[in-house]
């Protein structure tokens, strides 16, 4: 059988050097452009060594090599790190992240080859035994577990028809093929408020999916029952609740949200209010575009934190659209491939005169020649709503 290598790197050209050195040795490649792609490959399959680049967005070589070691089924996997970054500190922060090694760039093709073939002679077992019958049984229950979540999650996701009630015309819009997966919408309506929340997952790991039904049923619950006063206040209090009641391996699921915006309508008033992190949020009334990236952290804050809102009146004309990733970010992108420029000004001030159907068409074309690009942690998706 052959022997399977995890190949993980932003790059394209880095992951295609590595295949060109590797293919000839006769391993099975298999490839992930980021630390969250490789989590979700592990939880699937175990690789018999993974080379891992350290310079990566969003989550770098360093904590992917943390999150892998955490978990005891992959503690006999060897991981080299490939790096730039040649000075004793990194390599001390690589080994004591659980690193087996190390290469450096420019890539010495002969000692690739020799530490790989060293290692997989003295690992040549991965912490998952695939003959042994109880690690087959345990892995199936994980299966057939994981795939009873998902279709719980699916159940609870908005549908089309019951979001007409709310709404004058919608439409959500996932990008990239993780994206459904792990941007989950939510909304809820009482005779009062409208309620809307968007949040992005770094994966969509089994544990990231039993933590999308938390924060949706708890949401659910602290707003049915009025126990909130406000957007703030509600991502508060979920901040709170995941930190202080649950902890997996002495870590937070707090900080598996990757981003999250809460909007709140008032339904007499026609006020909005909207807060969150890591997320952009584009208001166009009347032609008038007004854009605001939520506050930009590495992580969801476990403590009381007060973000910025947005607070706005809605016409009938008004529509609102919520971005897991920066909006300048997609039209920068624009500009560094050299496609027929647009700001996101004109781009969204163009939008008010046409149906949400015909918005989102208009999406999927301008984001079709970027969105590999823009993918990152799993995909990102964008909500738009004439409210």
């Amino acid at each position: 059988m052959k022997n399977k290598i995890l190949i993980v790197d932003d790059e394209s050209h880095g992951r295609q050097l590595l295949e060109a050195i590797l293919i000839e040795e006769g391993y099975e490649l298999i490839f992930a452009d980021n630390g969250p792609g490789a989590m979700d490959y592990l939880y699937k399959s175990t690789p018999d060594l993974i080379l891992l680049d350290v310079m990566m967005p969003g989550m770098d070589g360093f904590e992917v090599c943390r999150n892998i070691r955490i978990d005891k089924r992959f503690k006999g996997i060897p991981i080299i790190l490939v790096t730039a970054l040649d000075d004793r500190d990194s390599r001390k922060k690589g080994l004591t992240s659980g690193a087996t090694d190390y290469i450096s760039k420019p890539f010495d093709r002969n000692e690739i080859q020799v530490k790989i073939r060293n290692l997989l002679r003295l690992n040549p077992a991965n912490s998952v035994d695939p003959e042994s019958e109880q690690s087959e049984h345990k892995i199936k229950e994980l299966s057939d577990l994981s795939t009873l979540t998902e279709q719980v999650f699916n159940l609870l996701m908005p549908v089309p028809e019951h979001l007409r009630h709310y709404f004058q015309d919608f439409f959500i819009l996932p990008v990239g093929s993780e994206a459904a997966k792990t941007c989950i919408p939510w909304i809820h309506a009482d005779t009062d408020y409208l309620y809307i929340m968007l949040m992005k997952t770094i994966s969509n790991s089994f544990k990231d999916k039993m933590l999308n039904l938390l924060v949706i049923t708890f949401i659910s619950r602290i707003v049915q029952t009025k126990q909130i006063s406000g957007s703030i206040d509600l991502i508060n209090k979920l901040s709170i609740f995941l930190n202080n009641n649950l902890k997996l391996n002495d870590t937070s699921l707090i900080k598996n949200i990757h981003s999250l915006s809460v909007l709140i309508l008032d339904r007499d008033t026609r006020q909005i209010h909207i807060t969150g992190f890591n997320q952009s949020v584009i208001i166009v009334e009347k032609n008038e575009v007004k854009k605001t990236d939520l506050d930009m952290i590495q992580q969801c804050p476990d403590i009381n934190r007060h973000f910025n809102v947005i607070s706005d009146n809605m016409s009938d004309s008004s529509c609102v659209y919520l971005s897991t990733i920066s909006v300048e970010k997609i039209f920068n992108s624009l500009a560094n491939r050299e496609l027929p420029g647009i700001s996101y000004r004109e781009f969204f001030g163009s939008m008010t005169s046409v149906t949400m159907k015909e918005q989102k068409l208009r999406f999927e074309k301008l984001l079709e020649n970027i969105s590999d690009t823009l993918e990152g942690a799993g995909g990102f998706e964008i909500i738009g709503l004439r409210i």
